[in-house]
């Protein structure tokens, strides 16, 4: 299991504390959510909003859209990128819904454990783990950290987690020692700083709020020879 820096994290968490966001949740019906934010990779809200409401105009139900071809589906929800490769998850997922619920709604999907959760949708063909974990901290409101490329690249700059950790050994690693009840709070204003200073591309580190124990600032441990 990688290694997490629990001294930096519980600074992060004071640091957020006084200075961050403190978001309320909000559950959603979590199908709804998986199809939203499969449609939503790579594009920009305002286009994912567009696309999964033409969806569900023109399909009227997800059980007609099951059966719809994955070519119509694509058309439906262009200009996103990847239309077909979306599409065609979207299919597999609605038929996973069908043949575990015997319907198309995951309701019953609350009563499952979040290791049956997790192991059961990974399953599905296209379903990865920041799909899956996003959806069960923000729909199913369950205390998981989500993991995706902007946690991976925060907490790996800062040092918190190994440079060469994968983001399914940071998920597992980094929800094993998650202070109760964090796992939104966190994730959320992770997400934050990452868009505002831990940029994938060119970062702010002079107006970073956690320069002063991040590794890639300090050109220290993974990053000592940048």
């Amino acid at each position: 299991m990688e290694a997490i820096r629990q001294d930096k994290l519980g600074y992060i968490l004071t640091v957020f504390r006084t200075e961050g966001i403190h978001p309320e949740i909000q559950l959603s019906n979590p199908l709804e959510y998986l199809i939203t934010t499969i449609v939503s990779k790579r594009v920009h809200f305002g286009i994912r909003n567009i696309a999964f409401k033409r969806l569900i105009n023109y399909s009227n139900n997800y059980e007609t859209l099951a059966i719809t071809d994955s070519d119509i589906i694509a058309n439906w929800i262009q200009p996103t990128k990847f239309a077909f490769n979306k599409a065609s998850i979207i299919k597999s997922l609605l038929t996973w819904t069908h043949q575990s619920f015997r319907n198309y709604s995951l309701d019953g999907i609350d009563s499952w454990s979040d290791e049956k959760i997790l192991i059961s949708l990974s399953k599905i063909k296209g379903m990865n783990l920041k799909t899956i974990s996003r959806m069960m901290c923000f729909s199913l409101g369950r205390d998981i950290f989500p993991m995706d490329t902007c946690v991976h690249r925060v907490f790996s700059r800062i040092g918190v987690s190994g440079k060469k950790s994968t983001p399914e050994q940071l998920f597992s690693s980094i929800n094993s020692v998650m202070p109760y009840w964090k796992s939104h709070f966190l994730y959320r204003n992770v997400l934050k700083f990452g868009q505002k200073f831990c940029r994938a591309r060119k970062p702010d580190c002079g107006e970073c709020t956690l320069r002063e124990i991040c590794d890639f600032n300090l050109l220290k441990n993974d990053w000592a020879s940048l």
